[in-house]
């Protein structure tokens, strides 16, 4: 019986494909990629000026400080938990906290390596 569904499921979607015109939908995409640019184009001439560098540099001067500060406090807060737990907990549970310990320094190594790589890329665009 399975057998029997699968085969008319594969002829349904066989068929179907046939119907269908993907180059339509491909058509479709970057015509609306070049109204999407056209219409920033008209916004940018219409407000006078567009972004400037400056600008944009705050923002993401901005962004990557309250994140950066986030992080840090998680961090921190995260390892003062599990020194606690680590200090008052029987020998099981001071185990199961070693073994939390290299994902977490693996989670904070990825966290501050990608803060440090958009700190460097930004840092690189600013100098083009």
């Amino acid at each position: 019986m399975s057998k029997k569904i699968i085969i008319i499921l594969s002829i349904f979607v066989l068929l179907l494909g046939l119907f269908i015109n993907p180059t339509y939908a491909i058509d479709e995409i970057l015509e609306q990629g070049q109204s999407f640019i056209k219409d920033g184009e008209t916004l940018v001439q219409s407000e006078g000026e567009p972004i400037k560098d400056d600008d944009l540099k705050e923002v993401s001067n901005t962004i990557y400080n309250i994140l950066l500060a986030i992080a840090i406090f998680i961090a921190v807060g995260y390892s003062m938990v599990l020194g606690i737990y680590y200090m008052v907990g029987s020998i099981e549970e001071q185990v199961k906290i070693k073994e939390s310990l290299l994902p977490f320094a693996i989670g904070c190594i990825v966290v501050f390596g990608a803060f440090g790589i958009w700190k460097i890329i930004a840092n690189i665009l600013q100098g083009i």
